[in-house]
């Protein structure tokens, strides 16, 4: 995997805005609960209480950097 690309870094905050205020999509939904169901696991975006993690400076750090 890649480390994000300079244009990724410089415009982190309006790409997790617009991931923030775009409505989920039913395939995402169903992606997310087929993982929960076969891995264990799911994208905590995707499930209850997501702004914890927008609004995480710690996690945008670990995403974008």
């Amino acid at each position: 995997m890649d480390p994000p690309s300079e244009a990724q870094r410089a415009n982190a905050s309006k790409i997790v805005a617009l991931a923030q205020h775009w409505p989920i999509q039913p395939a995402e939904l169903r992606v997310n609960e087929e993982y929960r169901k076969m891995l264990g696991w799911a994208n905590p975006l995707l499930e209850e209480n997501p702004e914890r993690w927008y609004g995480s400076a710690a996690w945008r750090a670990l995403v974008f950097f």
